[in-house]
C-alpha cells in the first residue's frame, strides 16, 4: 500500500480515538464537578435514614402510649348483709386485676428496655453503615479522579502522536513535490516556480544544475523541520 494512504489511515485512527477521549473526558470532569457519586450515595442513604428515624417514632409512640385503667370502685357503706359476698368477690376480682396489671406493667417496662436496646443497636448500625458510605463516596471520587487524570494523560500523548504523524504527512507531501522537480529549472523570485524550457543550452543547463543544489537543500531542510512547532514558510 501507498506509504501516503497508511499514514492517511493511522491519522484518520488516531482523530476518531481522540473523539472518544475528549468525550470521556468530559463526561468524567461533568461528574466530579456535579460530585455525582456523593448526590447518589448521599440520597440513597438520607431515604435509608429517614425510614429508619419514621420507624424508630413509630416504636416510641407506641411504647410511650399505655392504655388507661379504670380504678376499682370500692362499696358503699351501709350495704346489706346479702351482698358482703359479693362485694368479698369484687374486693377478691380487684386484687387479681391489680396484681394482672402489675406484672403486665413489668413485662412491658422489660420489653420497653429491651426496645431500647434495640434501638441503641440500629442506631450504632446506622452509624457505621454511614461511615460506610462516606468510605465508599470517597473511593469512588478519588477513582474518578484517577481516570480523570489517566485519561488526560492519554489525551497527550495522543496529541504528541497526531503532531508526529500530521509532520511526517507535510514532509512526505513536500519531498514527493520537491523530488519531483528535479528536471525544472527553479526562479529566484519568491514564492518559487518551477519551469522547464522547450530546449536546454548551457545556461539552462547550469540553472537546472543549481536547481538540483536548490532541492537538495530544501529536501534537506523538509527532513530538519518541526511543521508543528511553529509556523513555519513550506515553499
Amino acid at each position: 500500500m501507498d506509504p501516503e494512504a497508511v499514514l492517511t489511515r493511522e491519522i484518520r485512527a488516531i482523530l476518531r480515538e481522540r473523539r472518544s477521549l475528549k468525550s470521556s473526558i468530559r463526561r468524567l470532569s461533568n461528574q466530579i464537578d456535579s460530585d455525582g457519586a456523593t448526590t447518589l450515595l448521599s440520597t440513597r442513604g438520607v431515604g435509608d435514614a429517614l425510614n429508619g428515624q419514621k420507624w424508630r417514632a413509630k416504636r416510641q409512640m407506641s411504647m410511650d402510649v399505655e392504655p388507661e385503667v379504670e380504678p376499682e370502685k370500692r362499696p358503699k357503706l351501709g350495704v346489706p348483709v346479702d351482698n358482703v359476698e359479693g362485694h368479698r368477690r369484687i374486693l377478691r376480682a380487684g386484687l387479681l386485676g391489680h396484681l394482672q396489671r402489675a406484672r403486665d406493667s413489668l413485662v412491658k417496662e422489660r420489653e420497653r428496655e429491651s426496645t431500647q436496646k434495640q434501638i441503641e443497636k440500629e442506631r450504632v448500625v446506622e452509624s457505621r453503615l454511614e461511615k460506610q458510605e462516606q468510605e465508599k463516596i470517597k473511593t469512588l471520587s478519588e477513582e474518578l479522579q484517577a481516570e480523570l487524570a489517566s485519561k488526560k494523560q492519554s489525551m497527550e500523548l495522543l496529541e504528541t502522536k497526531l503532531t508526529q504523524k500530521n509532520n511526517e504527512y507535510v514532509k512526505m507531501q513536500l519531498t514527493r513535490h520537491y523530488q519531483c522537480m528535479g528536471n525544472f529549472i527553479a526562479t529566484k523570485t519568491q514564492p518559487t516556480v518551477f519551469w522547464v524550457p522547450r530546449n536546454f543550452n548551457p545556461d539552462l543547463e547550469a540553472l537546472r544544475d543549481s536547481t538540483k543544489q536548490f532541492i537538495e537543500q530544501k529536501l534537506a531542510a523538509i527532513a530538519a523541520t518541526d511543521y508543528f512547532s511553529k509556523d513555519v514558510d513550506i515553499n
